[in-house]
């Protein structure tokens, strides 16, 4: 059974690694984490099982942490997480291990996420749910998620905000005809992600308001 030979300390930027080494073939190399939580030391025998495990959950380990400090950055969504930590390189099977034990500790919650989202963006940029909805699904948000988040927000609210948005912007139909304006007006509110019905009752608003 293969012995460790040597076992050396390297720094890779802020990281520490642990480099093992065997008499007859090669090694490999772990975090300083790994090399704790296992207990390394010179003279010890693994086979080829127990440094499968080892490196397996070193990976394991490095992606965890990985997902943390993207999470740290902001808000993310399992499916955003997924897919950056792909582009780094980890095995989706690792993957999905990190993310599944992260929503277990409640540290990734597409819902909560995608409540969040929603109302960030009422917030700060004020949008339809149409494209909200868009949004989220880009998102890897799932059907049953954005359905339950967006039903929150009654047809009411949604009129008032394409009316605010629309209304500040009020000046820039001003002088032209009736149907330029009714068309510019719609397309706008229409880029925003509004719904036809929420368009046609604002527009029809504005333009009463602006004859008067």
């Amino acid at each position: 059974m293969p012995e460790i030979k040597t076992i050396d300390s390297v720094r890779k930027g802020r990281i520490r690694q642990r480099i093992i080494r065997f008499e007859s073939e090669p090694g490999f190399t772990i975090s300083e984490e790994t090399y704790l939580r296992f207990g390394l030391s010179t003279g010890q025998e693994l086979n080829e099982s127990e440094q499968h495990e080892i490196v397996t959950e070193d990976g394991v380990a490095i992606a965890r942490g990985a997902a943390i400090r993207l999470l740290n950055t902001r808000m993310r969504s399992r499916a955003e997480l997924y897919q950056r930590l792909l582009k780094k390189d980890f095995q989706a099977d690792t993957v999905e291990r990190v993310l599944d034990g992260l929503t277990g500790a409640g540290l990734v919650n597409d819902e909560r996420f995608a409540r969040a989202w929603v109302n960030d963006r009422l917030r700060l940029r004020p949008s339809g749910l149409i494209l909200l909805r868009r949004e989220l699904k880009k998102r890897g948000i799932a059907e049953s998620i954005i359905a339950q988040i967006l039903s929150e927000h009654n047809e009411d609210d949604e009129i008032e905000r394409a009316w605010l948005l629309l209304s500040r912007r009020r000046a820039q139909f001003e002088g032209l005809d009736y149907q330029t304006s009714r068309r510019r007006m719609s397309g706008y509110l229409a880029r925003r992600g509004f719904n036809g019905h929420t368009m046609y009752t604002v527009v029809s608003r504005l333009l009463d308001d602006m004859k008067e």
